[in-house]
């Protein structure tokens, strides 16, 4: 009870300190001005800021920002990095951006693929399927044009101009897919709402 009722004496003390350090026992306290603080104790650290909270333990490293969390595991000097975790909380290996032509099919599951432009392009008869993965474009997310068949499932699809961009023929099937940006169809543009999905306008 000693050692807790200090603990919370300190904590109010660095609460509203503007800058602080302090140690209790074994574990160290410290704040800064821009609010950030840490709490080390034995091997385990913990840091928080305005760019997310990073916890430091025998080695392995588990941190959480903007762009979701990530986690290094101990190996050797230079640790070995896990799967990216998204903000809705699901897993994905990063893939590089997808132009498809022809007759191509291509089939991924569980990736994220990120591009300043058009993150997945596709033209012609090709096919592309995109499973429990996550799409984010700087233009448009997918960008799909000719007589492509675009099968979404369970995926995230976001673009600043908008999420999809489908012109010609193209038939778009989705299913518990979540769309950030606008769905443009110009042409016909047959979607097929197997529903589940999300339409965002942001």
């Amino acid at each position: 009870m000693k050692n807790l009722a200090g603990l919370i004496v300190l904590s109010v003390v660095l609460l509203f300190s503007t800058q602080a350090f302090a140690q209790y026992g074994g574990v160290k306290i410290k704040t800064g001005k821009d609010g950030s603080a840490s709490v080390e104790t034995g091997n385990t650290k913990v840091e928080t800021g305005k760019d997310g909270s990073k916890v430091n333990t025998e080695g392995s490293e588990v941190q959480t920002g903007k762009d979701g969390t990530s986690v290094k595991g101990k190996k050797g000097k230079k640790g070995k990095k896990v799967k990216k975790t998204s903000k809705d909380g699901r897993k994905y290996k990063t893939h590089k951006t997808i132009n498809c032509k022809g007759t191509q099919k291509i089939h991924l599951k569980g990736v994220k693929i990120k591009s300043d432009k058009v993150a997945v392009k596709g033209q012609g008869t090709c096919h592309i399927t995109l499973e429990d993965s996550e799409i984010q474009g700087g233009t448009w997310g997918i960008s799909v044009q000719g007589t492509v068949v675009l099968t979404l499932i369970n995926s995230v699809v976001r673009g600043k101009k908008g999420a999809v961009n489908a012109q010609g023929t193209v038939k778009i099937n989705t299913t518990d897919t979540d769309f950030y940006g606008k769905v443009k169809r110009q042409g016909v543009v047959e979607l097929n709402d197997k529903g589940g999905n999300t339409f965002n306008k942001k």
